[in-house]
């Protein structure tokens, strides 16, 4: 049984405690009695000190079949986890296979918590029957739900309280089964726990009624997943993809040699892949539609060296290969994600043509471009140089933004990072130092491209050069999981807040920056409409132009507004533009640019 650390969460708003102080004091003597206690051997612990402001309150729940000595030991990874990814925040979750842990300086126990939550989805689709395999998870659901809030707690002696969780299968066809499990914490009513269930398989529909073979929904108070195991359906998958000069009568017969071809060299074998100058050709059983395939691929390399300055032509091969990279994917409408050319180098001529399946999404055709870089390589100690160069960074940190960058491209290591703007100095500067080490250390190690988004800032790594410019790939929206009542807050009230926002946004004038006017692209405030307080903010990446901002913000607001029309609060975040509403306030009225309409 695994035990692998599956994500956190640091609550900053909460704030830190100093080291040596009484609050640290207090959350050691509450760690050591949890980790020398009976209760941990029922799977659940809660354990709380003080009141008010120095409240202390340590929760601790492990998964229905991992009591004992297995949650003992999941409580104390998760606790050392906790303590290098939220060093000294008074808040914080983390989730790992077995247990979840959360320190809080606010009591939050039998309540539902329905913001911290996330989806995980299987990399491999279910296969030809997507339908069938949601109708039979929809009834193992209702099974193992139902089983979580009747049977009684096992490990708890002359307890009558349900146990809440299940677990449970169910037979796919002849060969396969699907597996389930849901669980809630152990402080939720049974009323709550039925809530908290239907909540996130509502909220996360999306993720796992995606085809996949598996999925898993956790959160600070339930959490279920479920997973199809046994042989794949007998898919029989044909790619093919000719040279995008090659179309036609080229591309016909080319097919007709490879696939010919690979049926001698791979005779009966259901996987196969051939290459020839004009195509490629692929036999499969599996579905990989859109994915970067990183494992199949080979160099043939010219019998003949470079004569001359080797370094001059591998960096003009470099950016060859970068422009025609840009072509091929940012022609209008549909990019053929090909393209070719030339360079002059002194007497000769350089040739290059870049290519990638048309199954691609523009995005993953230039991130396979982009790539990892090499330990040690001058790119990861270009990319340290920079992290190092943010602590003394107070200029950006004072502003809110910046963004540094070292050599040209196609060599180009550059790392952008936004705070929120009432985030300013030192949250700022806590917060890219936090995002910066996770991102490189943890999430995206080696990758060339990268982006990672927090409460108060977002932080990127790129091989590119994209400031100024919109980025419309990267993106995900958060909506609330309740739903508005009638037309208590009419769409159109909530979209004019948020166009009043933008206005002030790119009107108003930075006062943070000296010396040059500067529009601040960030905006708060709040409207009153009828018996209730909306609330938003609105905020562009400081590389944006007015201009920029506005077309960023109507880009995303129509992008996403099927997402966040009917309920009671979002965020949509992207690299280059986020705006958020909420029927509570969420930031300080007395911070900057805030305007109550």
């Amino acid at each position: 049984m695994t035990n692998s650390y599956l994500n956190h969460k640091c609550l900053v708003s909460q704030g830190k405690y100093k080291p040596g102080s009484v609050h640290e004091k207090s959350l050691e003597a509450i760690i050591h009695s949890i980790s020398v206690g009976e209760n941990i051997n029922s799977g659940y612990d809660m354990m709380s000190f003080g009141d008010g402001p120095d409240l202390i309150c340590v929760i601790l729940q492990c998964r229905g079949d991992s009591y004992g000595s297995k949650c003992r030991s999941c409580f104390a990874s998760a606790m050392a986890g906790l303590r290098r990814r939220c060093p000294r925040y008074k808040g914080g979750i983390i989730w790992f296979d077995q247990c979840l842990l959360e320190i809080s300086s606010i009591d939050t126990v039998g309540q539902l918590n329905y913001d911290d939550s996330f989806c995980m989805s299987n990399a491999k689709n279910v296969g030809d029957n997507p339908y069938l395999f949601i109708l039979k998870w929809d009834t193992l659901f209702d099974n193992i739900s139902h089983i979580a809030i009747t049977e009684k707690n096992k490990n708890l002696k002359d307890a009558n309280k349900p146990a809440l969780y299940g677990a449970g299968e169910k037979r796919l066809g002849t060969k396969r089964k699907m597996y389930g499990m849901v669980q809630c914490t152990d402080d939720l009513s049974v009323k709550a726990c039925q809530e908290c269930l239907v909540s996130n398989i509502l909220k996360f529909q999306d993720c796992w009624k995606s085809g996949k073979r598996g999925a898993r929904v956790l959160g600070r108070s339930c959490n279920f997943s479920m997973m199809a195991f046994g042989d794949e359906p007998d898919m029989v998958s044909v790619t093919f993809l000719c040279r995008g000069d090659s179309y036609g009568p080229k591309c016909r017969s080319c097919f007709a040699t490879a696939q010919s071809e690979l049926r001698k060299r791979c005779p009966r074998n259901k996987g196969g892949i051939i290459w020839y100058d004009h195509c490629l050709v692929e036999f499969s059983s599996s579905d990989t539609t859109g994915q970067i395939n990183y494992d199949d691929g080979f160099c043939m390399p010219s019998a003949k060296n470079v004569s001359g300055d080797r370094i001059s032509f591998e960096k003009s091969l470099l950016v060859l290969i970068s422009d025609l990279t840009r072509i091929a994917v940012t022609k209008k409408q549909k990019p053929p994600l090909y393209a070719a050319g030339e360079k002059r180098l002194g007497k000769k001529k350089l040739y290059v043509m870049v290519q990638c399946m048309l199954d691609l999404s523009e995005k993953g055709c230039e991130e396979f471009n982009q790539g990892k870089y090499k330990p040690g390589s001058q790119h990861e100690k270009a990319l340290n140089d920079i992290i190092q160069s943010f602590s003394k960074d107070s200029e950006g940190f004072h502003t809110g933004f910046s963004m540094e960058a070292y050599g040209k491209e196609p060599d180009i290591v550059a790392i952008t990072y936004q705070c929120r703007i009432d985030s300013r100095w030192p949250k700022c500067h806590s917060c890219v130092v936090t995002a910066g080490s996770e991102l490189l250390r943890k999430r995206c190690p080696r990758d060339k491209g990268a982006i990672i988004w927090y409460d108060q800032c977002l932080v990127e790594f790129s091989s590119l050069d994209t400031f100024g410019q919109i980025n419309y790939d990267d993106n995900f929206c958060m909506p609330s999981t309740k739903n508005l009542i009638g037309d208590s807050i009419s769409f159109e009230e909530r979209l004019r807040l948020l166009d009043n926002l933008t206005e002030m946004a790119v009107t108003k004038i930075d006062r943070n920056i000296k010396g040059i006017k500067k529009a601040v692209l960030y905006a708060a405030g709040e409207k009153r409409l009828g018996k209730n307080n909306l609330y938003g903010m609105v905020q562009c990446s400081g590389d944006l132009s007015v201009q920029g901002c506005n077309e960023c913000m109507t880009y995303y607001t129509v992008h996403f507004q099927n997402c966040w029309k009917s309920k009671q609060g979002v965020r949509v975040l992207s690299r280059s533009c986020n705006f958020r509403y909420e029927l509570y306030p969420f930031i300080n009225p007395k911070g900057p640019y805030y305007t109550k309409f």
